[in-house]
């Protein structure tokens, strides 16, 4: 679990780092990131249906602002 909120903190300071930037190939690159780190993080403690909705909660963070 420790590992899971390290990795919440590093995607919320890199989201504000990213929309700054606002660039979308950069954005892209973090999602694809974020999502394959905190989806292999989850999918070992968790089932899933919660792989999928961090994925989901991901993209929509940067698409919906």
């Amino acid at each position: 679990m420790l590992h899971v909120s390290s990795y919440i903190l590093g995607y919320v300071s890199v989201s504000a780092w990213g929309s700054c930037m606002n660039s979308f190939f950069f954005k892209f690159f973090i999602i694809i990131v974020f999502t394959s780190t905190l989806g292999y993080e989850f999918s070992q403690s968790f089932n899933k249906v919660a792989n999928v909705f961090v994925i989901a909660l991901s993209f929509m963070s940067y698409f919906i602002e």
